[in-house]
């Protein structure tokens, strides 16, 4: 077994062993409780959004920019449905306590959702699935009342002149984003200007994949010259610049040679494509295995905490359940979006995000057994 990687594959293979070596077990042997999965989501999502906030600032002023949406967006869904379901959760349990919570909780939500959403759409489109997601989930799972099944039960009861309406108020502010870019000069808030990249990159993307992608690995012919390419591995699916530093990988996206055709593959092309272009269509089979499975075993274990919790209630037990819910919507809304929608969701530092939230998924094996 390798110890020193020698393309970004076997990079992606170490850190996937380490993380799900060392957070399964750390996590199944910490003391984990109400007070700490709470106190924590909520800090979490406090620090997130202020790191959203002073981000979405540079699209105006001067300042740089980091677009931590993709990092670390994955994280403000886990850390709020995480919260959510453990005050959902004590809310069905009588405990009227977690009520004065939840408005703080909402808060918070609503702002990284505003600063994200501003930063990036597809952040905007994650966060209105775990919002949904999460307040239908804890109505079937928790059988207490949400604000989405009083929602559900309006638009029910609306008439065609309510729904024209809203569609009118939908379309009016795409209109005002469209007009607030040309004003001020600002592309990034153009609706479309996102269509217009869409059509510019997904279809170029796809055709350079079908031409270019084997079983395993990829063409090297179509690469811009000066670099050994393996023709496996080769950058385009890449782990934090740091982490591949830290190996000494002479990976050329280090060097700015796979610019142009990272772009072409990266900006707005599905996840497997790009799995499949790197690592051939076996690693895009890969991806959609691992996250299979992830999810089903995620799934087992959460039902099985459900139903030990029924029978006998416990602190710790409630706890390590609400974060196992939150991590595995989380989990699940990050493949949607970026295996299947936008790589760029779980790409470089957003692929590190991925393999964390994975590892902690896969540390509740461990913990039930402990229980």
């Amino acid at each position: 077994m390798y110890l020193v990687p020698h393309n970004t594959g076997e990079a992606l293979v170490d850190f996937l062993l380490m993380t799900h070596t060392v957070v399964p077990l750390t996590l199944a042997y910490s003391s984990v409780t109400i007070q700490r999965v709470l106190s924590l989501s909520i800090l979490l999502l406090a620090v997130l959004m202020l790191m959203f906030f002073v981000d979405m600032l540079s699209l105006f002023l001067p300042l740089p920019r980091h677009e931590f949406t993709h990092p670390f967006g994955p994280l403000t869904l886990a850390a709020w449905a995480s919260a959510r379901y453990l005050i959902g959760l004590l809310e069905a349990r009588g405990i009227s306590a977690a009520r004065r919570t939840r408005p703080v909780l909402n808060t918070l939500w609503l702002f990284t959702g505003i600063f994200g959403g501003v930063m990036h759409r597809d952040y905007l489109l994650s966060w209105l699935l775990c919002w949904i997601g999460t307040e239908y989930l804890i109505s079937r799972q928790l059988e207490v009342g949400t604000r989405i099944g009083a929602l559900a039960a309006r638009a029910g009861q609306m008439s065609r002149r309510v729904i024209a309406a809203v569609s009118a108020i939908g379309v009016g502010l795409l209109l005002l984003m469209e007009a607030a870019a040309r004003v001020l000069n600002k592309p990034v808030l153009s609706p479309a200007l996102r269509v217009k990249r869409f059509a510019e990159y997904t279809v170029p993307g796809l055709d350079f994949i079908r031409k270019n992608a084997y079983l395993v690995g990829h063409s090297t012919k179509s690469l811009p010259a000066g670099y050994h390419w393996c023709g496996f591995g080769d950058g385009f699916v890449t782990l934090p610049v740091g982490y591949l530093v830290m190996f000494n990988l002479n990976v050329p996206t280090l060097h700015g040679a796979l610019v142009a055709r990272k772009d072409l593959l990266d900006y707005m092309l599905p996840g497997v494509f790009v799995w499949a272009f790197d690592f051939g269509y076996v690693g895009a089979f890969l991806l959609s295995l691992w996250v299979g499975i992830t999810l089903y075993v995620g799934s087992r274990c959460l039902s099985e905490y459900v139903g030990r919790r029924r029978y006998e209630f416990s602190s710790e037990l409630a706890a390590r359940e609400a974060l196992l819910f939150g991590c595995l919507m989380a989990f699940s809304i990050q493949s949607l979006i970026g295996a299947f929608l936008f790589s760029r969701a779980m790409n470089s530092f957003a692929l590190a995000t991925f393999t964390l939230l994975s590892s902690l998924i896969w540390g509740h094996v461990i913990a039930r057994y402990r229980l």
